[in-house]
């Protein structure tokens, strides 16, 4: 079954807002805003601009689309899933640069699209060895800011990964922030490797969730 093929499936069977190209302004004004204080964020941004920081956002949803699934339960977006199938392997340049790289990189500079490259590199090579062909690629997971403990989280998470069990796929996903993983675990989720962003101390937790 072709990527595309599979996306098609999950969405006839997942119901939910499933969040359009034109929709990427929105998408990264969220995730700007709800990841303002994510320490690895900010050691690959550096000290910029809330509108910086959410151009860079936008930049790298919109450079999935078509490549990832990216749903919520509301139009409001209050809630958000990026799903990638499997075999993703991350973004490459010149999709990034052709989905606004270009004036995004003069917005938040050249360093701190190098430090995104190699962050990629390592979170790629790391996935890699916790991935096979039915593993799927839980990028994000985030409830909007002042949204939270509202269940959100739970009800969009708990669809897709009934889906996953249903058609028996694993699941892999990073967080960078030790208090996470007591939530994942929840889920299902185990800490299969821990290691440091590449030039920073910080942990970057890789958990699976199994195939059932």
């Amino acid at each position: 079954m072709s990527t595309k093929e599979l996306i098609c499936r999950f969405q006839n069977d997942v119901a939910g807002y499933y969040i359009p190209k034109s929709e990427m302004k929105r998408v990264g004004e969220m995730i700007g805003g709800t990841f303002a204080d994510d320490a690895s964020l900010r050691y690959l941004l550096g000290d910029v601009s809330e509108k910086a920081r959410n151009r860079y956002c936008q930049t790298t949803y919109c450079s999935m689309c078509g490549e990832a699934i990216m749903i919520s339960t509301n139009s409001e977006i209050d809630n958000l899933i990026v799903l990638c199938p499997p075999g993703y392997r991350g973004i490459p340049t010149m999709r990034f640069l052709r989905s606004g790289g270009i004036s995004t990189v003069c917005k938040i500079g050249l360093s701190a699209i190098k430090r995104s490259i190699t962050f990629e590199k390592n979170a790629v090579e790391v996935r890699k060895r916790f991935s096979d062909d039915r593993t799927w690629y839980l990028m994000t997971f985030a409830v909007r800011a002042g949204k939270t403990h509202h269940g959100l989280g739970s009800e969009i998470l708990r669809p897709v990964l009934d889906w996953m069990d249903k058609n028996h796929y694993s699941v892999y996903l990073e967080t960078h922030k030790a208090v996470n993983v007591e939530m994942y675990e929840h889920f299902g989720f185990q800490v299969a490797d821990i290691c440091f962003v590449p030039g920073s101390q910080i942990k970057q937790y890789g958990m699976l969730r199994a195939a059932r």
